[in-house]
């Protein structure tokens, strides 16, 4: 029996003992005919019995060639412990001491064969064909197939994306290092392992396959069943296939039995030949295997009448902690033969009342005494261990996510995560038609709404997306943090070969646990879509009441395609005004959604007629809605002042009266330039594409304003007066300040959902348009558990850089374009690109006389009497700091030619 997979490093744990002898080495190499088995076999024969002939001549033909193979094979990984001929011996060894004496007597030979056969086959498969090893070493390595079948590299590939950590061939694209050649050569040693049990099965067909045991037409397959079952549970033993069978006349062969033996004598086998000292001084062992070549030289297994007695005296604790996983191990497989014995008779043919010799006679018990070596150490659990029931609750907890209403996001994402899958699966089977995503995108759709019933109000997501299977419920839904599932990477594989790309999240993570701090019950219906090939007939209901509870799943023929999940809102989540929570849902929705793969619709008429929809998959947000954002330079407080503190300094002596007059002016004055601003507010046609290197997508857009003497890229209030163009300063506090230069945001998105960012680049930069990114790969950006925020890749820092040159290209054009306006020169100026002709430039002046600003055309020669700036100052307001573009405050001395 293999190993676990991964321990963790075997500190204080020296490379060999001082041991006074070599055990392994110093003692015969046992043959299989001094096998206790082999001379029954022998004994049958020469005393003529039924069969045992047959068995003899088939165990002299192919024994010495298994053992040859198992002693002499040379590719079985340095890591584990020995699967040789050695270990071969002691399991049937150990199978001898199993049954007991009068019924190994009367065991027929076919079953005494086979008994021998799988003693020494069961692990075979740990000593594989050298071609099969080196062509997943150079497929790991080079990713070229080296000789393997297609379905061998799936299957290679599918385990790496269980165990492999990420791990994506090829790992050397550059002459290989040493860490890379060992990680390569840990990944192989461990696959192998993985699949030594189908490989064993592989080598008797192959090798056995000219081999007959007298009339036993099945025999290879009945043992290859045999050798595969040490690594099967209760429920597959329990299967017809394993009933006794009749061969020939009267030879009964007991697979279950033959089975039952074969895994217990198999974990029970740990004697210290199987870890010579002197074969691990050899070898370069992994520290994580190390302690299972160390753990076998402390213990001691005996059978004492029906009883197996295990005691070892360990010299570190951590090798104590593999001793008591052993004994672990083997109690269960005692338990597993016990209820088999009980529960399907070994004695008797199932559905008759012929008596047979099987008997089964063990405890189901391990007696146990594991105790330190001369108290070299004091036993305890070492390992850390999460208090599951605390963790889980503050992964569900607002101290996490911030916000309950993260709760919804996750819903969604999930429910979009779905339709990808649907829509890509679908998608393979014509990859070339440009408008099946947006037909597929439409016809999937995602809904969320509110229902009020007797029992609470209910939040209700649906989607009719890829749905869930059972063992996608069992092994990932309810799992937290589960590894990504195996066949998402691989579906992911067929897009990028079939040039699109999954865009699925691909994890449930921690996000459902989010629910319950909305939700006090989970009720889920789902039903596999046919296109994922679950194999399952009919859909699922699972239904849980919180992290306390124990969840119950239910077949649901009833079920469609898709996913329903319903959470029962806590009273205090909603509160007494329902309606109040719908707009307060409908406004976080509308703020964290980016990007959609389709449909979606929110609606809840029993509460609101607000509602929210997005028809069709793709950008969620217009152009229009940043508007407010832009322009939040002229947002003003509503509050009447109420004291001195609340008003400008310069209308501090003013009587109350006066102070509030004051206040309701400049309050309408501005009301007016905001409503003017938005009034001749326009947009860019948006700019759409894929980020390179698959990191994700982009839209860029940009405001300009659309003035009565031309396009302007910033707000000004201009009059006519006759032919003059007079500047209106009214609604901005200080006459520096002429006009309003909108801020625009950067936005990023983490598979269509915003997220914040850490990028200090990023936050110190002033955008004049908006960037909306929307990342779809890992290698973008590190997320955080929350899912609240992003930290940019160094890549992906690039790729906003190249957005920015694209949004400074698009303005460019704008204000190369737009050389008629009178605001031409002020726009190539802010950009500080080439102006336009000498003929259309205008510039602002100030009349000293007048106090007044004027827009007229620059005259030459001029002189320089003051500055020009674009300078980003505040706007101070009704004791307010606000951003604003402090604009121009001078005479203009003006080139013929060259930029301001």
């Amino acid at each position: 029996m293999a190993e676990p997979l991964r321990v963790p490093p075997s500190a204080g744990l020296r490379q060999h003992h001082d041991s006074p002898t070599e055990t392994a080495m110093t003692s015969d190499l046992k043959d299989w005919k001094q096998t206790a088995i082999y001379a029954e076999v022998d004994s049958g024969a020469q005393a003529g019995r039924p069969g045992f002939a047959e068995a003899k001549h088939l165990l002299d033909s192919c024994m010495n060639r298994i053992q040859a193979v198992l002693q002499q094979g040379g590719t079985a990984a340095t890591d584990f412990t020995l699967h040789d001929a050695q270990h071969g011996y002691h399991v049937a060894e150990r199978m001898v001491e199993i049954v007991p004496e009068d019924v190994l007597s009367r065991l027929t030979a076919f079953e005494l064969a086979l008994l021998l056969l799988s003693a020494y086959l069961h692990d075979i498969g740990m000593t594989p064909e050298q071609h099969r090893v080196r062509g997943h070493y150079r497929y790991l390595l080079t990713g070229e197939p080296s000789g393997l079948a297609a379905t061998e590299i799936d299957r290679f590939r599918q385990w790496l994306d269980e165990h492999g950590d990420g791990v994506t061939p090829p790992l050397a694209e550059s002459p290989p290092t040493g860490r890379t050649l060992g990680e390569a050569e840990w990944l192989v040693a461990h696959y192998c392992r993985e699949r030594h049990n189908d490989w064993s099965g592989e080598w008797i067909e192959a090798n056995l396959a000219g081999e007959r045991l007298g009339t036993y037409q099945n025999w290879r397959d009945n043992l290859i069943a045999i050798c595969k079952s040490h690594h099967v549970g209760f429920d597959e033993l329990d299967h017809p296939r394993f009933d006794p069978i009749m061969v020939g006349a009267g030879h009964v062969v007991h697979l279950r039995y033959l089975a039952s033996v074969l895994r217990l004598a198999d974990v029970l086998e740990n004697d210290p030949e199987r870890t010579p000292e002197v074969v691990l001084r050899q070898r370069d062992v992994d520290s994580s295997s190390l302690i299972y070549w160390r753990k076998d030289h402390d213990i001691t297994t005996t059978k004492i009448g029906d009883q197996y007695r295990l005691e070892a005296h360990p010299r570190s604790a951590l090798i104590h902690k593999a001793t008591r996983d052993t004994a672990a191990m083997i109690e269960a497989e005692l338990l597993v033969c016990r209820r088999l014995a009980n529960e399907t008779d070994f004695s008797r043919l199932r559905g008759s009342s012929t008596e047979m010799p099987h008997r089964w006679n063990l405890s189901a018990t391990l007696t146990q005494r594991i105790e330190p070596l001369d108290g070299a150490y004091e036993y305890i659990d070492g390992s850390f261990r999460p208090d599951v029931r605390r963790v889980l609750r503050l992964l569900a907890g607002v101290e996490l996510y911030g916000d309950p209403m993260a709760a919804v996001r996750e819903l969604l994402q999930n429910a979009f995560d779905a339709v990808r899958e649907r829509i890509a699966r679908e998608r393979l089977s014509d990859p070339g038609n440009p408008d099946l995503p947006d037909m597929l995108g439409k016809l999937y759709s995602v809904q969320l709404h509110l229902e009020r019933g007797t029992d609470g109000d209910w939040l209700v997501c649906k989607d009719r997306g890829a749905g869930m299977s059972k063992s996608i419920i069992r092994d990932h839904f309810l799992v937290s943090g589960a590894v990504k599932r195996a066949d998402l990477l691989q579906l992911a594989r067929r897009c990028e070969q079939a040039d699109f790309r999954l865009e699925r999240t691909a994890r449930f993570g921690i996000g459902v646990l989010s629910f319950f701090m909305v939700a006090d019950r989970l009720h889920i219906r789902t039903r596999r879509c046919q296109s994922a090939q679950s194999g399952e007939a009919n859909g699922w209901r699972f239904e849980t009441d919180g992290l306390s509870g124990f969840g119950e799943l239910k077949r649901d023929p009833d079920c469609l395609e898709g996913t329903e999940v319903r959470l029962l809102l806590k009273p205090e989540v909603i509160g007494t005004d329902a309606s109040a929570f719908w707009d307060r849902l409908l406004s976080y929705v509308r703020s964290v959604l980016l990007h959609v793969p389709c449909k979606l619709q929110i609606k809840c008429p029993s509460i609101s007629e607000a509602s929210w929809s997005v028809d069709a998959p793709g950008w969620v947000r217009k152009p229009g809605d940043y508007a407010t954002q832009c322009l939040t330079v002229l947002e003003s407080p509503e509050e009447r002042p109420s004291g001195r503190g609340d008003l400008p300094e310069q209308l501090g002596d003013l009587t109350p009266s006066e102070r509030l007059t004051q206040w309701q002016g400049e309050r309408d004055r501005r009301t007016r330039l905001r409503e003017a601003a938005h009034e001749r507010l326009r947009w860019s046609q948006p700019v759409t594409g894929d980020l390179p290197g698959g990191l994700g997508r982009f839209r860029v857009f940009f405001p300009w304003f659309e003035l009565d003497d031309g396009p302007c890229l910033d707000f000004f209030s201009v009059r006519k007066d006759g032919s003059t163009r007079v500047l209106e300063t009214e609604g901005l506090s200080d006459r520096s300040t002429h006009g309003v230069s909108p801020w625009c945001p950067f936005v990023m998105g983490w598979f269509g959902m915003t997220a914040d960012h850490d990028a200090d680049s990023l936050k110190e930069h002033r955008w004049r348009g908006v960037i909306e990114v929307d990342w779809t790969a890992a290698a973008a950006a590190g997320l955080e558990v929350s899912r609240n925020r992003l930290q940019p890749s160094e890549q992906a820092l690039k790729a906003i850089r190249d957005l920015y040159k694209n949004l400074a290209g698009q303005l460019s054009e704008f204000a190369r374009s737009h050389q008629a306006s009178i605001y031409a020169l002020y726009n190539t100026a802010s950009l500080d690109i080439e102006p336009p002709a000498a003929e259309r430039r205008f510039w602002l002046y100030e009349y000293e006389t007048e106090r007044q600003f004027n827009w007229r055309a620059v005259s030459y020669p001029s002189i320089l009497s003051g500055r020009a700036i674009f300078d980003h100052g505040q706007l101070r307001w009704q004791g307010y700091d606000y951003p604003s573009l402090c604009t121009i405050e001078l005479s203009m001395a003006m080139p013929s030619t060259g930029h301001l």
